[in-house]
């Protein structure tokens, strides 16, 4: 799971910082430390660190670390208000289907 963490924020840190280089080293180092604790199943202590990363430098791609952490404390609702931040689309699989799926229903 840390591998799918990693490459989901590797464009963030790769890519040109939003503040000064030490929003991104502070960024960077709260990232790791955030999916050391994530592989141990420190969620709670994760979330911390995935938020301070955020804060450091502001992307949402972070957020979807942020996302993932709610969902294993089984916060689900704190993790669906992560999503517009982050640009995802939520939908509803049962009330949905059709027209995610149009080509699959008769």
């Amino acid at each position: 799971m840390a591998g799918l963490l990693v490459a989901a924020v590797v464009a963030v840190l790769a890519g040109p910082a939003l503040g000064a280089d030490g929003d991104k080293a502070a960024a960077r180092a709260h990232f790791e430390a955030a999916t050391r604790l994530y592989d141990i199943h420190e969620y709670a202590k994760a979330l911390e660190e995935y938020k301070e990363a955020y804060l450091a430098k502001p992307d949402p791609a972070f957020l979807f670390n942020v996302g993932q952490c709610y969902r294993k404390l089984g916060k689900l609702d704190k993790a669906l208000d992560a999503a517009p931040a982050a640009g995802w689309t939520v939908v509803d699989m049962k009330n949905d289907w059709k027209t995610i799926f149009p080509f699959g229903s008769k």
